[in-house]
């Protein structure tokens, strides 16, 4: 199993329950904000989606390792119990997300694209030793919440 992103923008509210690109969800209570322009649980349909990301739930984690240690942190130390971020450190937000299911508004999108954009150049010289591959990741992540947050929603499914 593993992550697969797609960006849903200019949706709408349906009653059709045959006939919706997604449903508003997160997997915890803790994370409704990340959709306070939805309804939970609320079907949508979309003029336009698009697919980003799409690999696997391993590597996103990897992936999130290495932005917490490019902030200053151990390599764990966004997850669970011995979690030393805040809603005030940047990328707050996809540190705390499942990795498997869920969405994020717009004004998430909003707050994400702005950290992948101020964080670029740093971690673009940090890593540029691992390779096109990760560095193209951080660009896609950038790219997503770009578009995510032009009337948009993201979606892990």
């Amino acid at each position: 199993m593993g992550l697969s992103v797609k960006i849903y923008q200019n949706y709408t509210k349906t009653e059709d329950e045959d006939n919706y690109d997604f449903e508003a969800c997160v997997v915890t209570e803790e994370w409704n904000d990340r959709i306070k322009n939805l309804v939970i649980g609320g079907l949508y349909k979309a003029e336009k989606m698009t697919r980003t990301i799409s690999y696997s739930c391993s590597y996103h984690n990897d992936f999130r390792r290495l932005l917490c240690e490019m902030l200053g942190y151990e390599k764990d130390e966004w997850l669970g119990e011995k979690s030393k971020i805040n809603s005030e450190t940047p990328f707050f937000e996809f540190f705390e997300f499942a990795d498997n299911e869920g969405c994020m508004d717009f004004e998430t999108s909003r707050e994400l694209h702005k950290d992948f954009l101020i964080y670029h150049t740093k971690f673009f010289e940090l890593y540029k030793d691992l390779g096109d591959f990760v560095l193209d990741q951080y660009d896609l992540w950038l790219e997503t919440f770009e578009l995510g947050k032009e009337n948009g929603v993201v979606v892990y499914g």
